[in-house]
């Protein structure tokens, strides 16, 4: 009988389940296979996410492709040691919540190594930089971990597996030196550390970005200002007219004069307007009266 152990990775326990899948064909028992064989393969805290089982089987076919990034939660000892294991829990449930739905949102996969130590897997670069970003900047949000500590991580990014693990040992020097002994001098107080982040691509900006100020105006000279003043104003119309504020003022064209419409006289009008003329007016017109026959 082959002895399995569930608690590590044991490679027999595969070869075993996929002996029992190519048995089992399909069927009620095949889909119980199924359920134990992803339970086996999900962590028990962070639901969704992978355990250290299923990062192992990853790192089988991925441990030099793609981008890796490592997390470790800061202060965690500390943590555990102020307010106990349960807050401690608290803080690895809250953290691989949000960290596992936004490996989602990137496309990404989700693993926790065990302990306060978590996996990700990325297909480039870019979309781990936008994920590491909008992780940082959630975390910030957080309220304090026992009303004492931040929630934030050492986060390493690096193009394999090793190349990640020392980008954790890099992000973590920001935090403070080593001393003789082993132990780190934080520059931080107590539970306020940051979440701090070292690429292997390069030192990007992972800080919040400051607001930008508009620089001071430099005031205008004199001479500027008569040239402004010499420019002409734009038209102002009636009200309700729309103006165009960029069509300046030119002298205005003399008006063309319109074709007068030949005006047809009465000349026998009896009106004294001065156009018609009456009939003894007419001069060297003679009229003779007709009488009835």
């Amino acid at each position: 009988m082959i002895k399995l152990n569930l608690k590590k990775y044991d490679p027999s326990v595969w070869d075993a389940i996929d002996r029992l899948r190519s048995a089992l064909g399909e069927g009620d028992l095949a889909d119980d296979l199924e359920k134990l064989t992803s339970a086996m393969l999900t962590d028990t805290m962070v639901k969704g996410m992978g355990n250290k089982a299923a990062y192992k089987r990853h790192l089988e076919t991925n441990r030099d492709r793609g981008v890796h990034v490592h997390v470790d939660l800061n202060d965690f000892g500390q943590i555990n040691k102020i307010h106990g294991e349960q807050v401690g829990d608290e803080a690895i449930i809250k953290f691989g919540n949000i960290a596992h739905q936004l490996s989602r949102k990137y496309g990404g996969k989700s693993f926790r190594n065990g302990g306060d130590e978590f996996k990700f897997h990325f297909h480039d670069p870019e979309t781990a930089h936008r994920f590491v970003r909008e992780l940082q900047s959630q975390l910030e949000s957080v309220p304090k971990i026992g009303g004492t500590h931040n929630l934030s991580a050492s986060i390493g990014i690096g193009r394999n597996f090793d190349e990640a693990e020392q980008a954790v040992i890099q992000a973590k020097s920001k935090l403070g030196p080593m001393d003789r002994t082993g132990k780190r001098k934080n520059k931080h107080a107590l539970g306020e550390a940051p979440t701090v982040v070292h690429s292997a691509f390069g030192e990007l900006d992972f800080a919040p970005q400051p607001e930008s100020k508009a620089a001071p105006t430099a005031p205008i000279s004199q001479p500027v200002q008569q040239q402004i003043k010499d420019i002409p104003q734009p038209k102002i119309g009636a009200p309700g007219q729309q103006l165009d504020l960029f069509q300046w003022q030119t002298p205005s064209p003399a008006p063309t004069p319109q074709p007068q419409q030949p005006q047809q006289l009465d000349l026998f009008s009896q009106q004294s307007s001065g156009v018609g003329m009456k009939k003894s007016q007419i001069p060297g017109l003679r009229f003779r009266s007709l009488k009835k026959s």
